[in-house]
């Protein structure tokens, strides 16, 4: 009887909690995700309406790496991302130059550019993030201030300024290396904020991709340079948005994500969970039982590992067994702390440390050497036996 008046209790308190937060004023959302669907200021409702009458065909999106769309989906036209920082590897700088080769036009927009794609062109990005660090009310300060940057688009026939709050134009390039690049917009210190590559098709890369979303597209002095650079995109051609590169895969939606999405919710759905917590403990302390002793299965997957390891290196097969063993490892990253192996860059060092509670010098030399052994054709004894000497300390065998 005592329990049930508990339950009772909670489900009403939990009840009145919900009621009150749902019901209170909710602060404006400033986070930045450039989502299709999304109506906060920094979302891209508003994006998708300016591009629905520009293009002949409905816009598709997709959450996808550039390998998957075009190599594995064998994706047939042009394609915009949109986000925070692009950085691409090798692989998917090849790939994206080929489709431009090939005559599709790629536009990419970011706060800040780096890898690959950056060093092909020589690009170098001024890069700030006013927005991360400012608390809402400085946001909104901002920009509802006096302060603007001048920028001037210049492409073809058309040509204009436009006075761009201070707050959306924090990032730029630095003045171009390269001779293959033609610059389209610059901010009022001369620096390109906006850049073309061109070969059958064409590479656009802007570094104002704030411009994309509801409140620049919305504001009436910068819509007309969000509608320039989707112009630049042909009108008659597929178009596909690829929001991987913010938001992720972006499952779709489950009852506990759209608890959690809502701060109220979510924190009813904290509340409620460790109420049953608190419940499960006290009803445990009146009835225990004695829990026999189980013992855990062998982990024989490392020891075939090992077994094979010594197999291939009695035949001198040092590169098939230092390949094989990347392959293993980043298996085991990806099934064991949930982590992306196509890029091996810094952070993937830091969140993989975190993850895996290893010291950063260790996860990070690991991770050099396995860069090493993917770039090599001949592997020598001694890196064999410092990469197999580092997976040994990264896995904690003796």
């Amino acid at each position: 009887m005592g329990d049930r008046k508990f339950v009772i209790a909670l489900v009403v308190l939990l009840g009145i909690y919900i009621a009150y937060e749902l019901n209170k004023p909710q602060p404006e959302d400033w986070s930045i995700t450039y989502y299709h669907q999304s109506t906060e200021p920094f979302g891209a409702q508003a994006l998708e309406a300016l591009m629905a009458p520009l293009f002949d065909d409905e816009i598709e999106h997709v959450y996808k790496s550039v390998y998957e769309i075009y190599v594995e989906d064998s994706l047939d036209a042009n394609s915009l991302i949109i986000a925070n920082a692009i950085g691409f590897g090798k692989e998917d700088t090849d790939l994206l130059l080929e489709q431009v080769a090939s005559g599709k036009t790629v536009f990419l927009s970011a706060l800040a550019f780096g890898g690959v794609l950056a060093d092909t062109f020589d690009l170098q990005t001024s890069f700030e993030d006013p927005i991360g660090i400012k608390t809402p009310e400085q946001v909104e300060s901002d920009l509802a201030g006096e302060t603007k940057v001048q920028i001037t688009f210049n492409e073809g026939a058309k040509s204009f300024l436009v006075d761009y709050p201070n707050l959306g134009a924090t990032s730029s390039f630095e003045p171009k290396a390269s001779d293959s690049l033609e610059v389209l917009a610059t901010n009022d210190e001369n620096r390109p904020v906006l850049v073309r590559y061109q070969n059958n098709g064409q590479l656009i890369m802007g570094t104002l991709p704030l411009a994309f979303t509801n409140y620049f597209t919305l504001l009436e002095e910068t819509t007309s340079f969000t509608e320039a650079q989707l112009l630049l995109i042909p009108q008659d051609e597929p178009l596909v948005r690829n929001q991987y590169y913010q938001l992720g895969r972006l499952e779709s939606d489950t009852p506990l994500r759209v608890l959690l999405s809502n701060q109220s919710l979510r924190w009813a759905t904290y509340i409620l969970l460790v109420a049953i917590l608190i419940f499960f403990v006290f009803q445990s302390k009146r009835q225990q039982r004695i829990i026999p002793i189980i013992t855990p299965l062998a982990n024989l997957t490392l020891e075939f590992v090992q077994t094979l390891g010594r197999l291939y290196y009695k035949q001198s097969n040092h590169n098939n067994l230092s390949h094989k063993r990347v392959l293993y490892w980043k298996e085991f990253v990806r099934t064991h702390y949930n982590l992306n192996t196509q890029y091996l860059n810094e952070d993937f060092i830091n969140e993989l440390s975190r993850k895996s509670g290893k010291n950063e010098a260790t996860v990070a030399s690991l991770v050099g050497l396995v860069n090493t052994i993917e770039n090599q054709n001949e592997i020598s004894d001694s890196i064999l036996l410092k990469f197999e000497k580092n997976l040994n300390e990264f896995y904690g065998i003796e």
